[in-house]
């Protein structure tokens, strides 16, 4: 049995315009969006636009208006993007198979991103741009693709992993419980269950509970380094202090407690090697 830390299971499913698949989860995205490496791509990202000002707007404005419209569009197209995730979700949801190209996701974003800054340009400098002319709003999509592109290939994968990364070793340092009825117990107070006909009687290091419950349900929220289930009827924390010794003919676990737990003859090399393991 492995232990598994955290659900890392995507909510939508992107495809570049190269055809390479980007799998994101919404919870994720502002730690992608806020990453170091992505904010350091962001600087890169509106120095380019304002080099080479895609939909020569420059032309029109002032170059004060002209930098605050490409840091401005900056700003407006990110803050679209969340929304238009949330959008896409739903309907990845209720067709699994469906990607969604980034290409369109762009131009969805991007339209009103536009007609927002443009708006806001016009009111200061008193110009009417038609933007979405042809010649304008064609360069700045290629431009758009361009450094999506980058960033989809070369900067989100290492912001997905070093994310997730993180947020695995945050759980694991996280203490954990299991769940019996209504109660919710820390693994690490956990000595030893045994079960008795339709209950389980559960040593934890300050107290004792009996609960009707399988052992096996129990069992099967541990990680095998937490203990090991030397019989049928019983399961030992390594908090314990298990040590294997004998009694007369038969095998069994000595705990720290003094309690004595019968090991099957079926299990013993697995109980060997779970202790050879611990030293």
């Amino acid at each position: 049995m492995t232990r598994k830390i955290g659900n890392f299971e995507p909510d939508i499913r992107l495809v570049d315009i190269l055809g390479r698949s980007l799998d994101v989860r919404l919870e994720d995205v502002p730690d992608y969006l806020l990453h170091r490496k992505t904010l350091l791509f962001y600087a890169l990202s509106i120095v380019v636009l304002l080099a080479a000002d895609p939909s020569n707007i420059s032309v029109h404005y002032a170059f004060p208006v002209t930098a605050g419209y490409w840091v401005a569009g900056f700003v407006v197209y990110l803050a679209l993007y969340t929304p238009a995730l949330l959008v896409v979700a739903p309907l990845q949801t209720r067709f699994p198979r469906l990607l969604v190209p980034l290409p369109l996701l762009s131009i969805l974003v991007l339209i009103p991103a536009l007609s927002l800054t443009t708006a806001l340009a016009d009111s200061f400098s008193g110009t009417d741009l038609r933007i979405f002319a042809p010649k304008r709003f064609l360069p700045l999509f290629l431009t758009v693709q361009v450094l999506e592109t980058v960033f989809s290939r070369y900067v989100l994968p290492e912001v997905i992993r070093k994310t997730r990364s993180v947020k695995t070793r945050a759980l694991e340092a996280q203490p954990r419980h299991i769940a019996v009825g209504h109660h919710r117990l820390p693994i690490d107070r956990l000595y030893h269950v045994c079960a008795q006909e339709h209950f389980i009687h559960i040593q934890l290091q300050d107290t004792h509970i009996r609960h009707r419950a399988r052992l096996s349900d129990l069992i099967a929220q541990t990680a095998p380094e937490d203990g090991i289930q030397p019989h049928r009827s019983w399961w030992v924390s390594r908090n314990a202090k298990p040590r294997l010794d004998r009694e007369g003919s038969r095998h069994v676990l000595v705990l720290e407690d003094k309690t004595v737990v019968p090991v099957a003859r079926t299990r013993l090399r697995e109980i060997e090697d779970w202790l050879d393991r611990r030293r």
